[in-house]
């Protein structure tokens, strides 16, 4: 598998990234069935979704959460706007659940976003993985898969990985169930997380301070490529709360 960095110019907020993206790609060999990332926070900022801190009235649960977890005040109620649930928190972050996924501060952002201000991800990801998905089979005559992405992390380990908030375009989850292992034994559990997988490796790649990597192509993923839509297949890395190891045990 080979990941290729896409660097661009900064992009402002209310900048087309689909049309960015694609001039970029233009000037790429992309091939059926390879697969481009496109960071959240870009992907945000050029829709606008941008937030003044300043003009953001804390409520007193904000505010205590700010106290308990040393945050602006303004930035805990932005989080709890966005955030479907709080969770906890630790130092500098909460802990919330967005969209069916375990993230970071809902998903909003103050790195890479200018002073004052928080950037929060896309209006709808699905929507906009398949916009760029259709965009890029109409301009560049290729079948791909998109993953929009952003970063998270594994409970008890150090540091961040990536994970695709939304998928377009391929299957983001590989079921190995009923296959045999080396034994000729039956896999009885494992199904692999493709999606989040792939994020994190373009996430190696385009870093997370100033590299100006908001694209990433992936080639020779050999992922199956459908045209299930969107939502339907972000919604395959979405466990129930009664099967997932985590959420099952949160209160």
């Amino acid at each position: 598998m080979r990941v290729i960095p896409i660097r661009t110019p900064l992009i402002k907020p209310g900048e087309d990234v689909i049309d960015v993206l694609l001039v970029h790609l233009k000037h790429m060999r992309v091939h059926n069935g390879d697969v481009v990332s496109i960071s959240s926070k870009v992907a945000g900022l050029a829709e606008g979704r941008i937030v003044k801190l300043h003009s953001i009235l804390p409520r007193s649960h904000a505010r205590l959460m700010a106290r308990t977890y040393h945050l602006l005040p303004s930035f805990a109620q932005v989080v709890i706007d966005h955030a479907d649930r709080v969770i906890g928190g630790v130092p500098g972050t909460l802990i919330t659940l967005k969209n069916g996924i375990i993230v970071p501060n809902a998903g909003a952002d103050q790195s890479n976003a200018p002073p004052g201000f928080a950037i929060l991800w896309p209006k709808s990801p699905e929507v906009l993985a398949e916009k760029i998905r259709k965009a890029i089979r109409k301009e560049l005559h290729r079948n791909i898969g998109v993953i929009i992405t952003d970063s998270g992390f594994i409970p008890g380990r150090r540091g961040t990985v990536g994970i695709a908030i939304s998928v377009a375009g391929f299957d983001p989850v590989r079921d190995e169930r009923g296959k045999p292992d080396l034994f000729r034994r039956k896999m009885r559990l494992t199904r692999v997380n493709v999606a989040d997988s792939l994020a994190t490796a373009t996430q190696v790649v385009s870093g997370e301070r100033n590299e100006c990597i908001p694209f990433v192509l992936i080639k020779e993923s050999y992922v199956p490529l459908t045209s299930i839509p969107a939502k339907k297949l972000t919604r395959r890395l979405i466990m129930r709360r009664s099967q997932d190891l985590f959420k099952h045990h949160l209160t």
